[in-house]
């Protein structure tokens, strides 16, 4: 299978979690209106289900051409052009200018970037007043999760993917991912929490 269609498999895969996300996130802050921004967006499915239960206007990034094109896709098929925009770019540069952002969300991404204190910085800046960052990881539910993993697991089509998942440089243990988050906001100089939940690791600040 070629790249796009990899990601494509896994949206499929992960299809349940979004949704899942975007109402726990909707619920949380209580965020429905304004300007959100999806970084390390891949296929574009957390913006797009917040999109469906909210009034945001999203922006979702990711510096990957195939996963650029799929969102594009994905949000044409939904009709949710007319308040979705997508830019490839990454989170070391979001061009947009300072206190853009009512909403920051990310899922996934955070644990392959090389600079999370350089990412976590630059979020911050584009973070309006007020607002929220939710970055991190997890499976939603323990029901998705189990379902998530059992198909990982037993499909032969995610050899490819597993494969890569071990070479990339994830850390996996829970108390090396809590100090490397935690670290890394310390060394923002701004104040920050590390939560668990939705069956994962987040980083949750405001400004």
């Amino acid at each position: 299978m070629d790249k796009h269609a990899d990601i494509e498999r896994l949206c499929l895969l992960f299809s349940e979690v979004y949704p899942y996300l975007a109402h726990y996130i909707t619920d949380k802050y209580g965020i429905k209106t304004g300007y959100c921004l999806d970084v390390g967006a891949g296929a574009g499915l957390l913006g797009i289900s917040l999109a469906k239960i909210t009034d945001l206007s999203i922006v979702s990034i990711d510096d990957d051409s195939a996963s650029i094109d799929i969102t594009v896709k994905n949000i044409l098929f939904e009709g949710l052009a007319h308040r979705m925009t997508v830019i490839e770019t990454d989170v070391y540069y979001i061009p947009f200018v300072d206190n853009s952002f009512d909403l920051i969300v990310s899922r996934g991404s955070v644990f392959s970037w090389q600079d999370l204190p350089g990412a976590i910085k630059e979020m911050y800046r584009v973070l309006k007043p007020g607002g929220k960052i939710f970055c991190g990881g997890g499976l939603g539910s323990r029901e998705i999760s189990m379902r998530i993993q059992q198909a990982i697991k037993a499909d032969p089509l995610f050899k490819k993917v597993r494969s890569r998942w071990r070479e990339e440089p994830y850390i996996r243990d829970k108390g090396q991912n809590t100090a490397y988050f935690v670290n890394a906001i310390a060394a923002t100089g701004l104040k920050g929490s590390v939560i668990f939940d939705c069956e994962g690791i987040w980083i949750e600040m405001s400004k």
